[in-house]
């Protein structure tokens, strides 16, 4: 595979006459699952939970927000390239593809959509299974195939050679090695399909999981800096600590899921519950009446990561004063999602991209894990979009608005998009990803934490060869640098490429979120895979 010619720029660019879509958003019903998800006590029953009085399921809840008053060309872009002064950097070199690298905005990721399925307990790892009803063929493996490694000639231009693939080590007993596939994507996706553990599990089923004590120390050591570090009302003040632009409600969301993954929350006791407390209360207090969660206009970034924070936060304590504001951010993610494209860029309705789109499709996943009702039309789009993206001989090369101008992030992010959907890793498109993220290790010391945190999102959940060569430079790489002592210890320095402008707050939540993925999602088809053969990489 040769490089790709020059990369798609991020410069924010205003939809064209006729394509935005912001006039034409329809008004739909947004209800509940009439599940049997079980409400929580009421407040007042229990001390812990949150102060945020509840709101009244009106018609904030009963139709999508009209954004038609918004001008999609008209409000500042969420672009880290854009300074102070309003003149626009140019966008930086992403060196694994020798090409022009994209410039997106630093907030770029969260953590794994939350939970809503029972099964798993504290301390040990819960038992994923399939749908009976959609079930085909089992992903089992008695032996680990590796991918072949590609040769010098296949590699891009000053990509470095692929590490040897040794076999990886059996899982333990009581993991799960097995899962059934469903014949084909089920609508409702991820939400039927996984379930998260339910409390952090205890040190051995970690090490079972790929962790170990030097990831649990890092883990430990950021999330007591995020508290030192926290305002007190609640935020996470990311100019302060280095960023280009407030993104305190996407660092603050960033920071929940951190904590949440470490099995910290706001509704029962435990070491961190007052900072989880007052961040939920300070999240929700700056939702606008819309369920706009972003601070100023064109955050779309920042408002998914909070409603993902916000999803997570409802669907694992099913706190009632969480289910409004919930419902009123994934309200504003559906009207805001473009028509004609599928996905989401800055504004709503003004065109799409790959890496808003990826976060805004982790959003509905979240709410549907949090028993919120997402119309499967809205993920059809979304999906249509990432199809569109698809480039390579099978689809699994992802471009950030054009499918022939790939990145690497936007694959690791379209890889993971499609694992929500169930999409298993013997499908071409996930192999042909895989092999691309094999291709492109992190590269220390300054890493990019958007990338190794999408692609270790994507490659946990491939499982394999790939997946353990990945995991021993991660830890290896995210341990290394964090600091270890004065002011910033336990936090680590501002991300290479393209969350570069987040600052130390977004930097140190998605290292953290990368090393707690152990336990923030069992993989969809059980710690092993037997992975065939990776098929060519087309070659221009």
């Amino acid at each position: 595979m040769s490089a790709p010619k020059a990369s798609a720029s991020a410069a924010p660019d205003a939809a064209a006459p006729g394509q935005s879509d912001a006039p034409a958003v329809a008004k739909a019903a947004l209800a509940v699952a009439p599940s049997g998800a079980v409400e929580a006590r009421p407040p007042e029953a229990e001390s812990g939970a949150s102060s945020v009085p509840p709101t009244a399921p009106s018609t904030a809840l009963s139709a999508l927000p009209d954004l038609s008053p918004l001008d999609p060309g008209a409000v500042a872009m969420e672009v880290p390239a854009r300074r102070s002064g309003g003149a626009a950097a140019p966008a930086a070199a992403d060196p694994a593809l020798g090409a022009p690298g994209l410039t997106t905005s630093p907030l770029l990721e969260v953590a794994a959509p939350g939970d809503s399925a029972s099964g798993g307990t504290a301390g040990a790892p819960s038992a994923v299974t399939a749908s009976k009803a959609g079930a085909a063929s089992a992903v089992t493996a008695n032996a680990l195939v590796a991918n072949p490694v590609p040769s010098p000639a296949e590699l891009p231009a000053g990509a470095a050679p692929a590490p040897s693939l040794a076999p990886a080590p059996l899982a333990a007993p009581g993991l799960p090695t097995e899962l059934e596939a469903p014949r084909a994507v089920d609508p409702r996706g991820l939400a039927k399909e996984i379930g998260k553990i339910r409390g952090k599990p205890g040190i051995e089923a970690i090490k079972e999981m790929g962790g170990d004590e030097g990831t649990e120390g890092a883990i430990g050591s950021a999330i007591k800096w995020l508290v030192e570090n926290q305002e007190p009302d609640g935020r996470w003040a990311s100019v302060r600590h280095g960023a280009k632009e407030n993104y305190d409600t996407g660092a603050t969301g960033l920071a929940l899921l951190c904590f949440y993954g470490w099995g910290e929350r706001h509704d029962r006791d435990g070491k961190y519950r007052d900072p989880v407390r007052r961040a939920i209360d300070w999240l929700v207090a700056q939702q606008g009446e819309n369920g706009y969660l972003g601070g100023r206009p064109g955050m779309m970034y920042s408002h998914a990561i909070a409603t993902i924070a916000l999803c997570e936060a409802y669907g694992l304590t099913k706190d009632r004063n969480l289910k409004a504001p919930a419902e009123r951010a994934i309200a504003y993610t559906l009207a805001a999602q473009s028509k004609s494209r599928g996905g989401w860029r800055y504004t709503p309705g003004e065109d799409s991209d790959t890496s808003v789109t990826g976060w805004q499709f982790m959003a509905l996943h979240s709410a549907r894990l949090a028993g919120l009702e997402v119309p499967e039309e809205n993920f059809e789009r979304a999906r249509r979009f990432l199809d569109q993206m698809g480039g390579g001989k099978h689809g699994g090369l992802y471009g950030y608005q054009e499918k022939g101008k790939l990145s690497r992030a936007m694959v690791a992010t379209g890889m993971f998009c499609r694992q929500l959907d169930l999409v298993p890793p013997s499908d071409p498109r996930q192999q042909e990803s895989a092999r691309l993220l094999k291709m492109h290790p992190m590269k220390p010391p300054r890493l990019d934490l958007y990338y190794v945190y999408y692609a270790t999102l994507a490659l946990y959940q491939h499982q394999g060869p790939i997946w353990a060569d990945w995991n021993t430079a991660l830890k290896e790489n995210l341990t290394l640098s964090q600091h270890k002592t004065g002011a910033e210890a336990g936090s680590w320095d501002p991300s290479a490429s393209m969350t570069a402008d987040g600052g130390r707050v977004v930097s140190t939540a998605l290292a953290t979120l990368s090393l707690e993925v152990y336990y923030r999602l069992l993989p969809m088809y059980g710690f092993r895979n037997t992975e065939a053969e990776a098929p060519e990489v087309e070659r221009r």
